[in-house]
């Protein structure tokens, strides 16, 4: 049997086409609205690999945003898990949902 000339039509090409724009989308709304942008994404629920790699790969994002951004996010959300771990006498404490009275 003769090869095939082409590979057989799969999702990929919507889903790539899909994901291009989307990207396209991501790095203008970076570039016109750097701050608000990188914010937004790194306090969205996405797991911080994928946000770390996302932006790293926006050659039009500035460093300093994206460190500005990152502590701007992170240092509340590590104050409250910290003041949340000191207030508790132990872990089941700290696991359980009761408010102390």
């Amino acid at each position: 049997a003769p090869p095939l000339s082409r590979p057989p039509a799969t999702a990929a090409g919507p889903l790539r086409r899909r994901a291009d724009a989307m990207l396209t989308q991501l790095g203008g709304a970076v570039r016109d609205r750097p701050f608000r942008t990188v914010f937004l994404l790194r306090a969205a629920p996405l797991p911080i690999a994928l946000k770390n790699y996302g932006l790293g790969l926006m050659p039009s994002l500035p460093s300093l945003v994206f460190v500005l951004m990152t502590f701007a996010v992170n240092v509340p959300f590590s104050v409250a898990w910290a003041l949340t771990g000191s207030s508790a006498s132990s872990l089941q404490e700290a696991l359980q949902a009761r408010v102390p009275e």
